[in-house]
């Protein structure tokens, strides 16, 4: 026997639902080429920055060297034009605006920057590194082989996010913030919390 109370009625709604981790990445180069150094396997784990593979690209290697080369001659044109203009080559800070950028127009200066830039930025695309800490997955290329457009997937498996549907009836019990309890069929002895983040 029990007496009757008026107090809050706790709904507890059940589904299946689907893990995924929180963030992922598909990784991949913007450039063609032969791995030509491999840092992972599948189930690596990496952190932000580290590197992942690279690309064997000796023609961007070449194209960097020669813009290099291109920048330092335009750099001596540069001294040179400014010491035609009377000013002391050591001394840049002192030329007016509009006289400097004469100069590095007449000297190919701009031209030569832009395209060790660019040269440089093409190199830099042959390296692939992590964006986030995670875990690699999806890997199918071994080294010496050529890169595949998609090359491997991150997995940021710190945080999870649970898909679940729930019958229309059911909806409007549902609202932002509400507290889930995760079992994974995995292992039904380990409860997760979460909260619901978004309702589609």
């Amino acid at each position: 026997v029990d007496t009757l109370r008026r107090t809050d009625f706790h709904r507890q709604i059940v589904s299946n639902g689907k893990m995924t981790a929180a963030r992922r990445a598909t990784l991949k180069f913007y450039t063609d080429g032969i791995v030509a150094d491999l840092e992972v396997a599948n189930g690596s784990r990496v952190k932000a920055g580290d590197r992942i593979a690279e690309l064997d690209r000796e023609d961007l290697r070449i194209a960097l060297e020669n813009a290099s080369i291109a920048l330092d001659k335009a750099r001596i044109e540069l001294h040179d034009v400014l010491a035609g203009q009377g000013y002391r080559s050591a001394d840049t800070a002192s030329v007016p605006r509009e006289i400097m950028d004469m100069a590095k127009i007449r000297s190919g200066y701009d031209a030569a920057l832009n395209s060790y830039r660019q040269a440089s930025y093409n190199l830099s695309r042959t390296i692939l590194k992590a964006p986030f800490s995670g875990i690699i997955a999806d890997l199918k290329v071994k080294r010496w082989e050529q890169a595949q457009p998609e090359f491997c997937t991150l997995l940021d498996d710190s945080e999870l996010d649970v898909d679940f549907l729930v019958l229309e009836s059911e909806y409007s019990f549902l609202a932002v913030g509400l507290p889930v309890n995760v079992t994974p069929f995995s292992d039904p002895a380990v409860t997760l919390t979460g909260r619901i983040t978004q309702i589609n």
